[in-house]
């Protein structure tokens, strides 16, 4: 199941400086998905995973109400979806600092790695944070964009702290 990786992946990238880097070995430990109930749907390719929903590989932890995994005919994971009065994304990085995400719902399309929080999304590191009513990512182009809510005047808001900024950017530049 690519579910982490593809959440972890997408999430790290949204955070506010792009020198934040995912614990590459959390991708080689066992992922782990509990929840009060599951139903797969065969017919329609699609597993759903309810009620306390919790999923952990290595220091990532995902909690949501509701997590949607559809597959293509291949068996291919297509898309994933976690829902949640808040879905959360908690993860430790590789430099030791936590990164945390939450929405209402966090969507990743597999085929044009499209990640999107929306609703009351939020993304933290350290005193760094960006919220907004949508946050989307596309991990191939690098290309993130928030967007506030036009019909309710919702606006972006990132808080960012320069000292902490010039030192993940310093990092990101003599790791590359």
């Amino acid at each position: 199941m690519r579910l982490i990786q593809a959440l972890l992946t997408g999430s790290i990238a949204l955070v506010i400086s792009a020198s934040a880097f995912s614990k590459q070995s959390d991708f080689r430990e066992p992922i782990s998905v509990n929840s009060d109930r599951q139903i797969a749907e065969l017919a329609e390719n699609r597993v759903t995973f309810m009620d306390h929903v919790v999923i952990t590989q290595g220091t990532i932890k995902i909690m949501a109400d509701k997590v949607v995994v559809t597959r293509l005919p291949s068996g291919e994971v297509d898309k994933v979806t976690a829902y949640g009065n808040s879905a959360t994304f908690d993860q430790i990085m590789d430099n030791g600092k936590p990164i945390h995400a939450e929405a209402k719902t966090i969507s990743y399309n597999v085929k044009t790695q499209d990640i999107t929080l929306s609703v009351h999304a939020f993304i933290s590191q350290e005193n760094s944070k960006l919220s907004s009513d949508t946050i989307s990512y596309n991990v191939k182009k690098e290309v993130m964009e928030a967007k506030g809510n036009e019909s309710s005047g919702g606006r972006v808001t990132t808080v960012f702290i320069p000292d902490q900024l010039k030192k993940q950017i310093d990092a990101a530049k003599s790791n590359k």
